[in-house]
């Protein structure tokens, strides 16, 4: 043992404020106990002013691993702590529900809560609403899958909100009273499904979803219930078109070299369609960004009754130029199969990204339609001025019934077929008397959308359709009819060629019931 002992330890104390900050204190170290200055301090908004989350206006991530860094290293506060104490969530929200509702705000690039705009105030509104919330869960959630090809972290949190969704909607769902909330619900689990491949499901959400919007009344009893319904009927549209337009895109896929080895759907298992339908956007010519987007605007359908006091009606331009697109490359596919050439464009039609950019156009429309849009100089409206519902559901019935490229050409069925007929009419009936006093491109495109439906319901009805819409076909030509009067229009060719101002292929398969419907309309 050594003769000298080590100096016993002393204790040494640093000198601190007694009001110093709680840092400080901690670790017993000197405090300059210099406080931020008040006006450093960013300035709070009013309760439901302030958006939960900081959205970075930055290139979306490549692959799944840096999107989630993206989520959770982004400059500002952290999901938990911007929603956390300061802002309640109106639902559970458990796993990685806040991160996935961090991931939706980072890719629908949300601007400052400063900047108003419709898409901004729809997703604030949605997230101070329990369904609206869980309904951007959900879409954030078929977002990521179609962006990554798969679900990643987010699956079991995906699951949860699904399984609370399917539970919501059964417990409060009743035959005899329509509750918008759980339309809603069964709409964004049709989107759901869809995007995942399982078609039949999707299509099964349609129907139960049809038969549930017939239980509701005639008539709305104010302003707002009309809105409401509106978007329900619009949300409804689009998922329909959407499951339409994907079910055609497979058939496509599996006519294509590049599924010569199925024979039918029933060869894809549900892994393998879950991974081609996101596969066949990442393909696309400058397609799948458009459809991302698109999913972003959502929230726009099922949170804007609260927040404005009419819709306004849109202009088809933007809509009408990707039809004219789609058209054209269905005449070069024509011209190859009529000339017994090597058919190298079935797929071309989607790989090109006519169909996404439609897609992105019809809801852009949407968005739009939710506010005034700006006045010309003299005060006129646009040659294609129209509603939404018209203008989406007679693109559906072209795309099906003229161009064959929907839902493989054949209509819809039942219920489905008189819901989209009747929409086309009670539009056409809306715009019918201000006819005489438009321009002469705005007579021909509501000519346009008359006959798409009348020609629609003729080439269901070759199919065999048992639906009763008997009494509608009369009106139609009717119509035709008064329109032939008034442009003094005798000659099928002549009303063709003014179909063709608007859109019309060169050839197609139905060439000789469009000029049938045209002539039986004539000799009434």
């Amino acid at each position: 043992m050594s003769a000298t002992h080590a100096a016993p330890r002393r204790k040494h104390f640093s000198q601190r404020s007694k009001t110093g900050c709680t840092t400080c204190r901690k670790r017993h170290i000197r405090c300059d106990e210099e406080r931020p200055a008040w006006r450093e301090r960013r300035a709070l908004r009013q309760p439901g002013e302030q958006l939960p989350w900081s959205a970075q206006h930055q290139q979306p991530p490549s692959t799944e691993s840096t999107a989630l860094a993206a989520v959770l290293l982004t400059p500002g506060p952290a999901p938990a702590r911007a929603l956390d104490p300061f802002y309640a969530l109106p639902i559970e929200m458990p796993l990685q529900s806040r991160h996935l509702l961090h991931y939706f705000s980072q890719v629908a690039l949300v601007p400052e809560a400063s900047v108003r705009n419709p898409s901004t105030d729809s997703i604030a509104a949605a997230i101070n609403d329990p369904c609206g919330l869980r309904n951007i869960l959900l879409i954030a959630a078929f977002q990521y899958a179609w962006k990554f090809g798969h679900l990643g972290t987010f699956d079991q949190t995906f699951l949860f909100h699904k399984f609370q969704t399917v539970r919501l909607v059964n417990a409060q769902l009743s035959p005899s009273d329509f509750i918008t909330v759980c339309a809603d619900y069964i709409i964004t689990l049709c989107f759901s499904e869809c995007t995942f491949g399982n078609f039949d499901v999707a299509e099964a959400h349609l129907k139960g979803m049809l038969l549930y919007m017939e239980a509701q009344d005639s008539t709305p009893k104010d302003p707002r219930q009309e809105i409401t319904r509106e978007l329900c009927n619009r949300y409804f549209i689009l998922a329909y078109n959407m499951v339409q337009g994907l079910k055609s895109r497979l058939d496509d896929y599996l006519a294509s070299l590049a599924g010569a080895s199925y024979q039918s759907r029933s060869d894809l298992s549900s892994e393998e369609l879950e991974r081609l339908v996101p596969e066949w956007h990442s393909h696309e010519a400058g397609g799948a960004g458009l459809c991302f987007d698109a999913m972003s605007l959502f929230p726009s359908f099922f949170s804007s009754s609260a927040l404005h006091d009419r819709l306004y009606p849109v202009d088809a331009s933007s809509i009408i130029a990707c039809v004219r697109n789609i058209t054209q490359m269905f005449d070069m596919r024509n011209s190859v199969q009529r000339t017994g050439g090597d058919d190298k464009t079935t797929y071309q039609l989607w790989d090109q990204g006519g169909p996404s950019r439609l897609f992105s156009a019809v809801v852009n429309a949407h968005v739009e339609s939710c506010s005034p849009g700006p006045e010309r100089p003299d005060g006129s409206r646009p040659d294609l001025q129209t509603s939404w519902i018209g203008i989406s559901v007679v693109v559906g019935m072209y795309l099906t019934s003229i161009l064959g490229v929907w839902n493989q050409g054949q209509p819809e069925q039942d219920r489905l077929l008189r819901y989209i007929t009747y929409s086309s009419q009670q539009d056409l009936e809306r715009s019918f008397p201000e006819l005489r006093s438009r321009s002469k491109k705005a007579g021909e495109f509501w000519f346009w959308k008359l006959f798409v439906t009348a020609l629609h319901l003729a080439h269901a009805g070759m199919k065999g359709c048992n639906t009763p819409v008997h009494d509608l076909r009369p009106i139609l030509t009717g119509q035709i009819r008064v329109w032939a009067d008034l442009t003094e229009t005798r000659l099928w060719r002549d009303a063709k060629d003014k179909l063709a101002h608007i859109i019309w292929p060169t050839n197609f398969e139905r060439e000789d019931l469009a000029e049938s419907v045209w002539n039986e309309a004539l000799q009434q």
